[in-house]
């Protein structure tokens, strides 16, 4: 709010620089609003959040305006994001770092890579929050496995969680998925090592993964379980983030094919097997490896879930 940052039509009027142009656009002056708001970069991050009926006001405002009324609502703004006002704050850091980036070293990630970092880091704040307050109503948040556990799915359906596990500075991701009938019983499992990439788009390909699976095995009756919020919004079609994005395209379709699908969210507590075949992926080399029978990694976690 002091217009303190660095841009550079700051720098110039500090006589640092003689060009207060943006370095991405080339055209126009790089106050704040132009990097926050206003710059093609910034306005291409904004239009896949954004609902349609919000983006004339949001786009119209003075800076002033535009940061106290986005900072201080939790209106949806966007469908499937209940707290406008921390993915705003995420948004308008993103996009000065990725500025940063551009400017001092020559790494900008762009308008995808800021949609998918702001997601992750939306889903962590979310989490904290709504953990906390669980905890501070004085029940059982949802880290006690006492309560969030594995539960098989209803008669005559299968369920299938999966998971994407993302490690190391050079973000080495692997996904793994297993699926299981109405008793419990082990159907078959999956792992595979897909390269560097984001923790959801490890969850995507995990999804995208399963679901060519349990179709070609003949299940029309399946449950799909993850314990990445912004995923679920997106199979849900409850969110436009990544909505141009190829795998996300193939993995609409999937999931609109003459079958009963649900896709929802659960806790990491309730993941536990798909969490741990992820990881068993981390140092494998090749392609997808299906297990018709229960890896020994992973037995005790299977008996857990039954026994609960």
């Amino acid at each position: 709010m002091h217009g303190k940052l660095m841009t550079n039509a700051e720098r110039y009027r500090r006589h640092i620089t003689v060009d207060n142009s943006c370095h991405g656009c080339d055209t126009m002056v790089e106050d704040i609003m132009h990097v926050l708001r206003d710059c093609p970069a910034a306005r291409d991050v904004w239009n896949h959040v954004l609902q349609a009926n919000a983006a004339r006001r949001f786009f119209a405002m003075g800076f002033e305006d535009w940061v106290q009324e986005n900072l201080s609502t939790t209106a949806t703004m966007q469908q499937g994001t209940s707290s406008w006002n921390i993915l705003f704050a995420i948004i308008c850091w993103l996009l000065w770092k990725d500025r940063c980036n551009k400017v001092f070293n020559s790494r900008p990630g762009g308008s995808y890579f800021v949609l998918l970092e702001a997601s992750r880091l939306y889903q962590d704040c979310v989490s904290l929050i709504h953990n906390g307050a669980t905890r501070n109503c004085g029940r059982a948040g949802p880290n006690s496995r006492d309560v969030v556990k594995w539960q098989p799915p209803n008669p005559g359906r299968v369920k299938v969680n999966i998971d994407g596990a993302v490690r190391g500075a050079v973000k080495q991701a692997s996904i793994g998925g297993v699926i299981r009938n109405d008793a419990g019983d082990w159907v078959f499992g999956f792992v595979r090592n897909i390269g560097a990439c984001t923790a959801l788009m490890a969850e995507l390909w995990a999804a995208y993964d399963a679901l060519i699976f349990v179709w070609e095995r003949g299940f029309r009756s399946v449950d799909l379980k993850t314990d990445n919020k912004t995923m679920a919004t997106i199979l849900n079609m409850e969110s436009s983030i990544l909505s141009d994005n190829a795998l996300v395209q193939r993995l609409r379709k999937l999931v609109l094919q003459q079958w009963d699908l649900s896709v929802r969210f659960i806790y990491r507590e309730a993941n536990m097997v798909a969490d741990k075949l992820a990881s068993l992926a981390q140092n494998r080399q090749g392609g997808c490896l299906v297990f018709d029978t229960p890896p020994p990694e992973v037995t005790q976690l299977i008996t857990d879930d039954i026994g609960r």
